[in-house]
C-alpha cells in the first residue's frame, strides 16, 4: 500500500501521520515537542516521531485499518517498556515487524545470525546454523538482500536486534559456530584465490568484517595451531586486496600465535611462511631470500615424513624461495629452485593443482617450464 506521511510540528506538540492518497488517515502519533528546551532536544523528538512513521509505514504493508494501528501500539508500548529511552527503539520495532511475519521455528533458528557482521555468505550461515538453510526466508521478510556471489547483506538492525533476544550462553555457542564456519570459510577461499582470483576476492570483500573479527575471537579462544592457520588463509587475501592495516593486524596475531607454538610442524611452516610473503610485500627481497633459505633448512632439516603434511611444506618451501628469489631478479636460481618445487608437488599422491597452478603463472622464458616473467610476479 502506497502511503504519504504527515507532520505537524507544533511550540507544544508534534503530530504525524500516515494517509493513503486520497488522504484518508491511517495512524497517528503524538508526542511533546519540547521546543522550549533548545533544538538540541526537540530535534530528535521529530526524528524519532519520524521513524515511528516508517515503522507504521512497513507494517501497513501487511495489516489494513486499526488492526494495523493496533499491532503497532502494542509493539511500540511494549519495547518501550522493555528498553526505556532507547533512540534505537523504532529500528528494532521495524524489525520487529518483520521477524513476526516468519514461522516460529525460523525465528527461533536464525537468533544464532545475531553474532555475524553485516551478513554472510550463505554456505557459512547455513554451517553455522547447523545446516538448516532458512537464511533466505530473511529476503523475503525484507530484512536481508541476496547479492552476487551467494552473500547475504543483512537489515543493519538485525543483527544487534537478534543479540536481544539470546542469553550469554547462547550467544557464546552462536560465535563459535560462527568461527568454525569462518575458518572454513577462509580455507575455501585460499584454496581458491589462484583458481577463480575474482570470485575469491569478491566473498573476501563482502566477508571482511566476518573474517577479521572471527580472527579477533579465536585469537582469545583458540589453540595457536588453529588462530595460524585462520590467519595465514587470509593474509594472502588483504596482501592482494590492498589492505595493509588489516594485513597488518593479521600479521599481528600470527606472530604471537607462532611465538605460542612448540616445535617444528605445519602451523610453523605456515606462519613462518607468511612472514617471508610479508617481506616480499614490502620489497625486502635481500631479507625475504634470507627468510626463505632459513625456512628451507628447518624443512630439510625434519624431513617429509615429520608429519602429515611435511612433503607438501617441503615443496613449499622451494617455491617460496623461487618466488623470492625471482623477485629480487635472481633468474637461474630462482629456476633451480621452481624446478624443485614442480618436482615435488608432481610426486606428491595428493591433489596439488592448486600449487601446480601458481608455478604455471611464471611465463615461459627461452621455452623452459616452469619459467620466469618479470611482468608477471606471483
Amino acid at each position: 500500500m502506497n502511503v504519504v506521511l504527515g507532520l505537524d510540528i507544533g511550540g507544544t506538540k508534534l503530530a504525524g501521520g500516515l494517509l493513503t492518497r486520497d488522504l484518508r488517515l491511517l495512524h497517528r502519533l503524538e508526542r511533546p515537542s519540547r521546543a522550549a528546551e533548545g533544538v538540541d532536544v526537540s530535534l530528535p523528538q521529530v526524528w524519532s516521531l519520524l521513524a515511528d512513521l516508517v515503522v507504521a509505514a512497513r507494517f501497513h504493508g501487511s495489516l489494513d485499518g486499526r488492526d494495523a494501528t493496533d499491532h503497532i501500539s502494542e509493539l511500540m508500548a511494549a519495547l518501550h517498556e522493555r528498553y526505556p529511552d532507547d533512540r534505537q527503539r523504532s529500528l528494532f520495532a521495524s524489525v520487529e515487524l518483520s521477524l513476526r511475519r516468519l514461522p516460529n521455528e525460523t525465528r527461533r533458528l536464525i537468533r544464532r545470525l545475531g553474532v555475524f557482521q553485516c551478513g554472510g555468505s550463505l554456505p557459512a550461515i547455513q554451517l553455522a546454523l547447523g545446516g538448516v538453510d532458512q537464511a533466505r526466508r530473511l529476503v523475503d521478510v525484507g530484512l536481508a538482500e541476496l547479492l552476487d556471489p551467494g552473500y547475504l547483506r543483512f537489515d543493519p538492525a538485525l543483527a544487534p536486534a537478534l543479540l536481544r533476544e539470546v542469553s550469554e550462553p547462547e550467544r557464546e555457542a552462536a560465535r563459535a559456530a560462527w568461527a568454525e564456519a569462518m575458518a572454513g570459510l577462509a580455507a575455501f577461499l585460499d584454496q581458491h584465490q589462484h583458481r577463480d582470483p575474482r570470485f575469491a576476492l569478491t566473498v573476501a570483500v563482502l566477508e571482511l568484517p566476518n573474517l577479521l573479527a572471527a580472527l579477533e575471537h579465536l585469537r582469545r579462544t583458540a589453540p595457536a595451531e588453529r588462530v595460524v592457520k585462520f590467519a595465514t588463509h587470509i593474509e594472502p587475501l588483504l596482501s592482494d586486496l590492498g589492505r595493509p592495516k588489516a594485513l597488518g593486524r593479521v600479521a599481528e596475531i600470527r606472530g604471537q600465535a607462532a611465538r605460542q607454538l612448540g616445535g617444528w610442524s605445519h602451523a610453523r611452516c605456515l606462519a613462518e611462511s607468511a612472514a617471508v610473503d610479508r617481506l616480499l610485500d614490502e620489497g625486502r627481497f635481500t631479507d625475504a631470500i634470507a627468510a626463505a633459505r632459513a625456512l628451507l633448512a628447518q624443512a630439510q632439516a625434519a624431513g617429509g615424513d615429520a608429519y602429515a603434511e611435511a612433503a607438501y611444506d617441503l615443496a613449499m618451501t622451494h617455491f617460496r624461495l623461487g618466488r623470492a628469489l625471482h623477485w629480487a631478479g635472481a633468474a637461474g636460481p630462482a629456476l633451480e629452485s621452481l624446478r624443485e618445487a614442480r618436482r615435488r608437488f608432481q610426486a606428491l599422491e595428493v591433489d596439488s593443482m592448486a600449487s601446480l597452478t601458481r608455478l604455471s603463472q611464471f611465463g615461459a622464458d627461452s621455452g623452459q617450464n616452469p619459467g620466469l616473467s618479470a611482468d608477471k610476479p606471483f
